[in-house]
């Protein structure tokens, strides 16, 4: 394989492919390193039509953190699929990272996360990946597997002969596809009934192929997806596929064996049944999830008995700052917490969702969640800039009526926020309103602290607390 870098700019576009094409007829592929960081990546892929393309690690560092890098690596992959090159990842070096790229459909992957150079690397690159986290399902999935998907339909074997194979699509007329499996018992292809009766319709064909074995006209291009998967990262999958027709099934596997088919058709019904059921219970202003899907992800959380971090956040001040600001103005405040919020969040593990008013709802994972938080108030401290008079800026406070009717000055806006850190060892023994009632516990403490504050549960302890401000917010 040769690999373009882009060190210097590429002037003469004709002679790099009369280079190119001499060494193809060799039988070499054509690499392009670093996408998006060199000069000219984008021609240089449409001139020069690379076999595989390496993304530059900077769209790789921090993506489950990063929507933008999610959207350009998204982009990426589906000009890849249209020019039939296949995505490389290198630099990966998080365990987050891995997931989402998996996620996604990166053929290829690279990083420190998997092996270091080595004079001897490992030969079976099984062995370099990660092992999974049964736990990690999605806490907004109402389908934590795909058993609702699974047709229990044989499978054929790749020497089984063609005449076989038709016979039983004749049999069964609402039989879409046959999945092939390899010696091991291993998925190795699949059979459509259309392209099986393209293929046979030709002059000839079927005396031709009858009894040759069904490997000779089945596709090797087909999704192979585990029961364990969610129904979104299935919908991400398919969608993702640009060939992929509704008629074409897909193989479902267990532990990576044959296990039967689903059908796209049964995967757009279910995705739109969620959505149907996430929209009827979905605050009507930030379209987050409201109180029914908040309590049900605290469920799924007790049972998953996931280590988790649960935050109650509100927002202080927020009552006379709509006095004096009008409730269009308070609903643009409301709008921009809540993308604040969902920029924090990683969808595939994590949740957000809206109470009511100006409280929310965060569940994170353990890992860094406080560095998150405070990036969180950072965002939101920033962002309420726009909202206010100039004079009300200048004086870090504004005067409005309290709740008594007397006029008194209140500080700008800032979060309380309550959080629970919620242990294994905990969930047998809480419900998700005993749950609930911990973090709006907490959350009641932290707002006693003025300014940005977070105010800390801990599950195991009896009334422990730790109560902290949040520095560089005052």
């Amino acid at each position: 394989m040769i690999e373009l870098t882009e060190q210097t700019p590429t002037d003469d576009f004709q002679l790099l492919q009369t280079a190119l094409h001499h060494y193809r007829a060799m039988g070499f592929s054509i690499a392009l390193d670093d996408l998006g960081a060199g000069y000219s990546s984008l021609r240089l892929w449409s001139e020069l039509r690379p076999d595989y393309v390496k993304i530059d690690r900077h769209f790789i560092d921090g993506i489950h953190q990063d929507a933008l890098k999610r959207e350009f690596v998204g982009s990426i992959l589906q000009i890849a699929k249209a020019s039939r090159a296949k995505v490389i990842a290198e630099g990966i070096e998080l365990p987050e990272e891995l997931a989402v790229l998996t996620e996604m459909g990166v053929d290829l992957v690279q990083g420190y996360l998997l092996c270091r150079p080595q004079e001897h690397p490992p030969r079976d690159a099984r062995t370099l990946m990660p092992k999974k986290d049964s736990t990690a399902v999605a806490l907004n999935d109402e389908v934590s597997d795909l058993s609702a998907l699974l047709n229990d339909q044989p499978a054929v074997t790749n020497d089984t002969p063609t005449a076989t194979v038709l016979e039983a699509f004749r049999r069964q007329a609402n039989l879409n596809s046959l999945a092939v499996l390899d010696e091991q018992g291993q998925p190795c292809g699949i059979v459509h009934r259309h392209s099986l009766s393209d293929a046979l319709l030709k002059p000839f064909a079927t005396d031709l192929f009858a009894r040759k074995p069904i490997s000779r006209l089945m596709s090797d291009d087909f999704l192979a997806v585990e029961l364990s998967q969610s129904l979104q990262q299935v919908s991400r999958l398919i969608t993702s596929r640009a060939r992929q027709r509704i008629e074409e099934d897909f193989i479902i596997t267990l532990n990576g064996g044959y296990l039967g088919l689903g059908r796209v058709i049964d995967v757009l019904k279910l995705i739109t049944e969620l959505k149907i059921q996430q929209a009827r219970y979905a605050n009507p202003l930030t379209l987050l999830p409201g109180n029914v899907p908040i309590q049900q992800c605290l469920t799924r959380l007790l049972q998953q008995e996931r280590e988790s971090v649960i935050c109650y956040v509100d927002i202080d001040s927020f009552k006379p700052f709509n006095d004096i600001y009008g409730y269009g103005r308070g609903d643009e405040v409301l709008l921009c917490l809540a993308q604040c919020l969902n920029d924090r969040v990683d969808p595939s593990r994590d949740f957000v969702g809206h109470i009511g008013g100006d409280d929310f709802l965060l569940v994170l994972g353990p890992e860094d969640w406080r560095k998150r938080l405070n990036q969180l108030l950072d965002d939101f401290h920033s962002q309420c800039r726009r909202f206010y008079r100039s004079e009300h800026l200048e004086a870090g406070c504004f005067i409005a009526p309290n709740r008594q009717g007397i006029r008194q000055e209140f500080p700008l806006l800032s979060l309380s926020i309550g959080v629970v850190h919620l242990h294994p060892q905990a969930c047998g023994q809480l419900d998700a309103s005993q749950l609930a009632e911990m973090a709006s516990q907490a959350k009641h403490h932290a707002k006693n602290v003025p300014g940005y504050s977070v105010h800390v549960i801990d599950s195991l302890a009896v009334p422990v607390v730790e109560e902290a401000l949040i520095s560089g917010h005052r």
